[in-house]
């Protein structure tokens, strides 16, 4: 999958780039992303939008003020999960990336060679690397009970 990617990327000039990774990750992640909130959309009944156009709610209105709220705790899921699998992705960042544009993986393996392994190099980066996970999981805590359990697939 990744070696057709890799070859429409270099023919369109975003391999090596960061648009081309974003690009990348952003079609892998929104497959997920639709999936789990097609269940969150699917709760809010069809009669809360009834009501909201009833009392003289726009579209817009009614998505940012009402519907938004409502499926917050998915949108909290699906945003963590989109980026931690972005953020911990190897393969992608190795092959779209290459070496001009490196994630933290791709980093740490440069670490590691044929003769010597930086050991505290590696360890110090990937103690680092888990504390942009840890503190958007610390933001979104009130929200991941909720939003794991409600957007169950009937």
């Amino acid at each position: 999958m990744l070696l057709p990617l890799y070859f429409y990327m270099n023919y369109l000039g975003l391999a090596n780039t960061h648009l081309g990774l974003i690009l990348a990750y952003t079609v892998f992640d929104i497959l997920w992303v639709v999936w789990v909130l097609r269940g969150f959309m699917e709760a809010v009944p069809p009669k809360v939008e009834e009501a909201a156009m009833i009392d003289g709610a726009s579209q817009l209105t009614y998505i940012t003020r009402i519907l938004l709220p409502l499926v917050g705790p998915g949108l909290a899921v699906a945003g963590v999960f989109a980026f931690v699998t972005s953020w911990n992705d190897f393969a992608v960042a190795l092959i779209l990336g290459g070496t001009a544009v490196r994630t933290v993986p791709v980093a740490l393996s440069t670490f590691v060679g044929e003769t010597v392994t930086v050991w505290n190099a590696i360890f110090a980066i990937g103690t680092l690397n888990f504390i942009p996970t840890i503190i958007l999981a610390f933001l979104v805590r009130k929200y991941w009970a909720t939003g794991l359990t409600m957007g169950l697939v009937k």
